[in-house]
């Protein structure tokens, strides 16, 4: 058996480390550490067999910034941008937010590696901007 980049740990693992990976890249450390306990928070609840509608409601549903490459080719873009405007809920002042990033692909980078460019300066144009607002903004409300 050859395997090259597969996973020795569940999807659940998996995911989880994409995420904090992710949260990690994007947002300061006490940013990311917070995100993850919320994370983390309802996944143990939900294993324990909590009632999912009292684990929902206990961890509100925040403003949400949804973002998109319009060259992934994992996730469909349109139906996924639809689901979300569906979904969300409405909150006052409509905090949420919603791109598509031309050319960027489902990390939201614009290309291949390079690698002598740190890897944030290959986001699509815009992106940690608009991530840092987001943020920003939402820190500004509480």
């Amino acid at each position: 058996m050859v395997t090259i980049s597969g996973p020795g740990v569940t999807p659940a693992e998996q995911e989880r480390f994409r995420i904090e990976c992710a949260l990690r890249r994007a947002v300061s450390d006490a940013e990311a550490t917070e995100a993850l306990a919320w994370i983390y928070q309802r996944e143990s609840r939900l294993l324990a067999g909590e009632d999912v509608g009292a684990v929902l409601a206990m961890q509100e549903v925040r403003p949400v910034l949804a973002l998109f490459g319009a060259a992934d080719a994992l996730v469909p873009i349109a139906a996924s941008a639809t689901s979300y405007l569906a979904h969300l809920p409405k909150l006052p002042g409509n905090p949420h937010g919603l791109a598509v990033f031309p050319g960027a692909n489902h990390g939201l980078f614009t290309s291949e590696p390079v690698p002598e460019v740190a890897r944030t300066k290959q986001l699509a144009p815009g992106f940690l901007p608009m991530v840092a607002g987001f943020f920003s903004k939402q820190s500004g409300r509480n």
